[in-house]
């Protein structure tokens, strides 16, 4: 009888120590972290079913109740940018969780495939490699998420913050850490960077379940193949699932992007593809307005494939950024290199996509951001006289020759698409237009620019940012 009752109460035991949820925050919150001002806070995480969850943080709290599988959620203050380190403390009943020095800055997500992930201990050039290993970077925090491929919108994942030490900015994405440093030297706040890339990932891999349902163009193409339980990393919404759902819905300031070398092939369906991104991460993000700046593929020689494939892609990256509100793109035509997909210089990428945040994102703040954050960009191309076409970009910069004697790479085609190489040079009376001489090509209705991945830009701004290719239709004399 003895054995009975001590098994009855060790089955009790049992039963009540299942029944207790460990108080827990996702990973995304830990020592270290930035927390995105001038936004709301939100905090969630588990407990036991139906237990009030407090939440303090610079001398405001928060009460939530638990749902009945342990889950909660609230929203903090918004709070201003602050150096000082503070705790977040979370308690429910006697158990109670604090994360230490917390910051309160500019938060950004980096994301794509291998030019995103690419770190220093990779490769990059000296000079970047020279700046990441000068020593800490104050004021700077990084979070690593690892590469995880799932079926289904995690919850979680194991990374946690740290301080941007040499040893960590030299395992971290190069893009995104210059990108960080130079918010951190323009803003003086601090800044949050969270890397979240795979290489050799496609776009589709990165797309949530969401953004596919918001376009009918691309929602039919919405398929979850299974591989014996298996989730690979190509698969449509994998990495999301791992890797971005388990950081939603923290605050953030806005994304980068790096990506596209996988999917050149599919550029006729890209920039839908990119719009599917976007609206999923923003949906997720419960920010609509969200900044999403990206990186235009630079020119490199992809082996036997259409030579075509490259600038067609870099176009529908080029449509996806005039076309999707708060989207910009930063050019990398000058600065590729033809026999490595993996560019050196990861310092400058960082340094013009900081340019477009610090034009764009910040308006709001009364800083002083660059007077011209991106290179020459299409307007429109018309007939002005017999066998002059004129192509005119939008007025940020003048435009100027960078070598040569001339322009190179553009061409022009009539209504048979047979295109043609064509003169083209600099309008002597306006400094925003390119005029290209068509003699002998029937009714021209088609202009493009730089349509071969083998070939480099002569043409910039006078803020020594390069053009992009593009293909766009030409306007009938008027």
């Amino acid at each position: 009888m003895l054995r009975f009752f001590t098994l009855i109460a060790l089955l009790a035991a049992v039963a009540l120590q299942c029944a207790h949820a460990e108080l827990r925050l996702p990973s995304v919150f830990s020592d270290h972290m930035v927390l995105q001002r001038d936004a709301e806070i939100r905090v969630w995480g588990w407990a036991d079913a139906e237990d009030e969850v407090t939440v303090t943080f610079a001398g405001d709290s928060v009460t939530a109740k638990a749902d009945k599988n342990g889950r909660w959620k609230l929203e903090l203050p918004r709070k201003v940018a602050s150096f000082k380190p503070q705790a977040l403390v979370v308690k429910a009943g006697s158990n109670e969780l604090t994360i230490d020095d917390v910051l309160i800055g500019e938060v950004w997500i980096a994301s794509g495939q291998s030019n995103m992930e690419w770190n220093a201990k990779r490769g990059v050039q000296p000079a970047d490699q020279k700046v990441i290993h000068s020593g800490p970077v104050d004021g700077i925090r990084l979070l690593q998420v690892p590469k995880i491929s799932q079926g289904e919108p995690q919850n979680d994942q194991p990374a946690k913050w740290t301080l941007c030490t040499v040893e960590r900015a030299d395992k971290f994405s190069a893009v995104g850490y210059f990108f960080a440093r130079q918010l951190r030297e323009k803003l003086d706040v601090p800044i949050g960077i969270i890397n979240s890339s795979w290489g050799g990932t496609p776009i589709q891999s990165w797309i949530p379940t969401e953004g596919w349902k918001a376009l009918p163009s691309v929602e039919q193409l919405l398929k979850l193949p299974t591989e014996k339980g298996k989730v690979h990393q190509r698969q449509h919404t994998a990495l999301y699932n791992g890797m971005i759902a388990p950081l939603a819905p923290l605050s953030v300031r806005g994304f980068i992007w790096y990506q596209g070398e996988a999917n050149r092939r599919e550029h006729a369906m890209y920039r839908d593809y990119m719009e599917a991104l976007i609206t999923g991460w923003r949906t997720a993000f419960k920010n609509e307005n969200a900044p999403f700046y990206f990186v235009q593929l630079a020119p490199y020689i992809y082996g036997k494939d259409d030579p075509t494939n490259l600038p067609a892609i870099q176009n529908a990256q080029r449509l996806a950024a005039e076309t999707i509100p708060k989207c910009r793109m930063a050019v990398t035509t000058d600065i590729g290199d033809l026999k490595n997909i993996h560019p050196r210089n990861k310092s400058e990428v960082g340094r013009r996509l900081s340019l477009l945040a610090l034009k764009y994102a910040y308006l709001d703040y009364g800083i002083e951001g660059p007077e011209v954050a991106e290179g020459p960009w299409p307007r429109k191309a018309h007939t002005i006289f017999e066998n002059i076409v004129s192509v005119g970009f939008y007025d940020q910069s003048p435009l100027k020759l960078t070598k040569g004697v001339s322009l190179n790479h553009f061409e022009v085609a009539g209504p048979n698409k047979k295109f043609q190489s064509v003169n083209a040079t600099l309008e002597p009376s306006s400094p925003f237009s390119v005029i290209l001489d068509t003699k002998g090509i029937d009714n021209p209705k088609y202009v493009r620019y730089l349509w071969n991945q083998e070939w480099i830009t002569n043409l910039e701004n006078k803020a020594g940012l390069p053009a992009s290719p593009f293909l766009i239709d030409v306007e009938p004399a008027k």
